[in-house]
């Protein structure tokens, strides 16, 4: 049995980062070993109770479980660059499905991260800048992932995120060690790939690859591809590329990053509808364990990924100023003054109720009560 909700850690080298180790967080890690442990002994009293049963036939072997590699790069709106050849890109892209109208959480890399692995804005994470922990009442997704049985590995190869503050939460070996660019981080993933392959599990597995230049990205995603198909790990490994660094590029002030998902079982396809970074931890719960969790603030993106359509959400940047924090959606503001006004202050001009909703989250407030439906006119 695994324990609790607290990464494992790993004691290969000292650039492992063991969550029930360190206690990064200041307390205690909190015990959740008793749902999965009750959960673990019935299923261990099932078998036991098989194996006596005398002339039963064998049970089918479970079929392997899917895997998620999640590769984040130090990268604004675009994957191109007329000055480097990237082949290995355009093909993932050429392959995938391309989100054209992703949106980042915040400008900071840092809490771009936390939006990803947890599926919060940056204020409902606590995760707003380089050196803000993200809070200890959010899970990630390798948590959750974690008490699933799926293995989570990590190697975040850049200053920020050396000091993990809360993102190797349920990663059971999170490598924080700074290399000199992705292709000393790939030798690592190389190797963990292969341990995979010896296994049905299913695994996610996180690599930041930094991103200024793109041609060193190119070469980590070719050699990393490779490995998938030299491990046996392609037919069942979801792909996703996702940059961390937004950029204002759209007339509604929202921040612009490249976000590409190759499914294996993925046509190729460009995607028109606003999505957002926080969208791709549910999108991973969903693929990974069978359904995309509770408690986020983002819709999963499976059924955009396998071409059916997606469900229309509003999806906001925020903007951290201290004591006022800003949030932007299609072309909407909305203002919250630290320790002040519970809800945001909207602008004038009042937005459609699934902007204010997306606003209202995103700066920490209650969304608004839902409708009710109005009942049917009895028939005569």
């Amino acid at each position: 049995m695994r324990g609790d909700r607290r990464s494992p850690g790993n004691a290969a080298g000292p650039h492992i980062v063991s969550r029930s180790s360190n206690g990064i967080r200041g307390h205690a890690p909190v015990p959740h070993g008793t749902e999965r442990g009750a959960g673990r002994l019935a299923h261990c009293a099932v078998l036991v109770g098989a194996l006596l049963l005398v002339g039963c036939p064998p049970a089918e072997s479970a079929p392997p479980r899917p895997c998620v590699l999640l590769l984040t790069i130090d990268r604004f709106a675009n994957l191109a660059d007329p000055e480097v050849d990237v082949p290995h890109l355009d093909a993932l892209r050429a392959q995938g499905v391309e989100f054209e109208d992703a949106v980042a959480a915040s400008p900071d890399l840092r809490a771009n991260c936390a939006a990803i692995l947890t599926g919060l804005h940056p204020t409902n994470s606590g995760c707003h800048t380089l050196f803000q922990p993200v809070s200890a009442a959010s899970w990630t997704m390798a948590e959750r992932c974690y008490e699933q049985d799926v293995w989570t590995g990590a190697v975040v190869a850049v200053a920020p995120m050396a000091n993990a503050l809360g993102l190797e939460q349920g990663f059971e070996e999170y490598d924080g060690q700074l290399y000199d660019g992705p292709d000393q981080v790939v030798p690592i993933a190389r190797s963990w790939l292969a341990d995979r392959a010896v296994s049905d599990g299913g695994f996610l597995m996180w690599l930041h690859l930094g991103g200024e230049t793109l041609g060193p990205v190119d070469r980590a995603v070719g050699a990393l591809r490779a490995a998938l198909d030299e491990n046996g790990l392609a037919a069942r490994t979801t792909i996703v590329l996702a940059g961390t660094r937004g950029l204002v590029t759209t007339g509604d002030l929202a921040m612009s990053v490249p976000l590409v998902i190759h499914h294996p079982d993925t046509s190729p396809a460009v995607r028109s509808e606003r999505v957002g970074l926080i969208d791709i931890a549910p999108t991973a719960l969903e693929l990974l364990i069978g359904h995309p969790g509770e408690g986020h603030d983002a819709t999963s993106l499976v059924g955009p990924i396998l071409g059916l359509p997606a469900d229309h959400h509003a999806v906001a940047t925020e903007i951290d100023l201290g004591e006022v924090r800003i949030a932007y959606c299609r072309g909407w503001r909305s203002t919250r003054r630290i320790g002040q006004d519970p809800v945001p202050l909207l602008p004038p001009a009042d937005p459609p109720r699934d902007v204010e909703n997306a606003l209202r989250v995103a700066l920490g407030a209650a969304p608004l009560p839902e409708i009710e439906a109005e009942p049917e006119p009895a028939s005569d």
